[in-house]
């Protein structure tokens, strides 16, 4: 009996650990809800019809804060944001809570990305730039980029994965309209020699080629203006010979309609001072 039983338990071990070697490298790590503490799961492809030649499905897993759904952008519609909110709308794929899914029309040059469906203060649908993915990849591969996503082939299903959106989709962005913003700096960090400029998404200008200088007010630096719809914004520091000197932060900062206080927007998010490299161990 003693030995039928140890069989039994090595068994199970065994079975544990091929399923544990079966998942590995298929899916990015469990993730945490930036909600809370608890860990989410992510969910494993769905699996689907081929849809025939001349066509081509695209699947993807979004994050779980996709509270609106999302669509697919690119050239199948003029990557425009009205086209693509009707035209490229993608459905929840059934029995599933974060899979999405369109059967398009295959072309071996299309390329696109994805965007999440985000509602204005009337409730209405709409896409922007403003918020879009931080990195995506084919399914499976990890092999995570900003760049733009291609088709395999014809009358197939490509799967695609979502590591994360700029922003929380379910943001209402400020109105466009005129604005002081106020960037205090972090205490202890030292800015380099220069302006401090302040950037976003305006039109008339790229990120790196704006000079709306802000003032150095009592410690802190002011700049007023207008600025548009959907709007996204950051600093950086313009030194000599016009070399910009961009923060240690990567991402922008997105103008939801809770940073606004009496027509002021102050934000500490940048720091400038050079990092300290962790000795390897």
């Amino acid at each position: 009996m003693k030995k039928m039983k140890f069989f039994v338990g090595a068994l199970v071990m065994v079975a544990m650990a091929f399923a544990s070697c079966k998942n590995e490298g298929k899916n990015p790590p469990v993730i945490t809800n930036p909600d809370d503490s608890t860990e989410v799961v992510l969910e494993e492809a769905p699996v689907l019809d081929n849809p025939g030649t001349g066509k081509v499905t695209v699947a993807v897993r979004v994050p779980r804060n996709t509270t609106n759904g999302v669509c697919i952008i690119g050239s199948m519609n003029g990557w425009s944001e009205a086209d693509a909110i009707t035209s490229g709308r993608m459905a929840l794929v059934e029995g599933t809570e974060t899979w999405y899914a369109i059967t398009l029309d295959y072309a071996a040059d299309a390329s696109f990305k994805f965007l999440p469906i985000l509602k204005d203060k009337e409730g209405n649908d709409y896409l922007t730039w403003s918020v879009e993915w931080t990195n995506a990849c084919v399914y499976g591969s990890e092999a995570w980029s900003k760049d733009n996503l291609k088709f395999s082939a014809d009358g197939v299903v490509d799967y695609f994965d979502i590591q994360a959106w700029s922003a929380d989709p379910s943001i209402v962005f400020a109105d466009a309209g005129t604005y002081k913003f106020v960037y205090i700096p972090v205490e202890g960090d030292v800015l380099p020699e220069g302006t401090v400029m302040f950037t976003g998404n305006f039109k008339d200008q790229s990120w790196g080629d704006s000079r709306r200088s802000m003032t150095l007010v009592d410690g802190k630096y002011e700049w007023e203006g207008e600025v548009p719809s959907y709007f996204s914004f950051k600093v950086f520091v313009l030194g000599a010979g016009e070399n910009v000197q961009w923060p240690n932060e990567s991402d922008n900062i997105v103008f939801s309609n809770d940073l606004v206080k009496d027509g002021v927007v102050s934000f500490s998010k940048y720091t400038f001072a050079p990092k300290e490299e962790t000795p390897a161990e």
